[in-house]
């Protein structure tokens, strides 16, 4: 985190090790966001995508309505952002949440596809 602080980018990481931590809060989203633009990091995007999709979950208030358009179209961008992290590097923490959002959806086979993608990376 020190290094999106200060260098405005993620250090470059293993594809096979999980991230020691996310930042999901709103203050992080436009230093990640930004990381994510320059648009060569895996790592950048993976984050991206988990920020994307736990802030959707956590800025509902309960005076608020819940809106379900808003919500899948954040669970699109996050899934987007996924899927570039996985295609700039082969990783299994965007694999694994690719999965997570395949199967809320209903789509085993693609939730399948992307475990036995994530079981692979952990075989290495």
């Amino acid at each position: 985190w020190l290094s999106l602080l200060e260098c405005g980018k993620y250090p470059e990481s293993s594809p096979a090790s999980l991230p020691l931590s996310y930042m999901v809060s709103e203050k992080w989203l436009p230093r990640i966001k930004a990381s994510a633009e320059q648009g060569d990091s895996a790592l950048a995007y993976l984050h991206l995508g988990v920020a994307a999709y736990e802030y959707q979950r956590t800025d509902v208030t309960l005076t608020q309505a819940y809106n379900e358009e808003e919500d899948r179209a954040q669970i699109a961008f996050a899934r987007d952002a996924l899927e570039k992290s996985a295609k700039l590097t082969a990783n299994v923490s965007a694999y694994r949440n690719l999965a997570v959002i395949a199967e809320l959806y209903d789509d085993y086979a693609k939730a399948e596809k992307y475990s036995i993608d994530s079981k692979r990376m952990t075989e290495v």
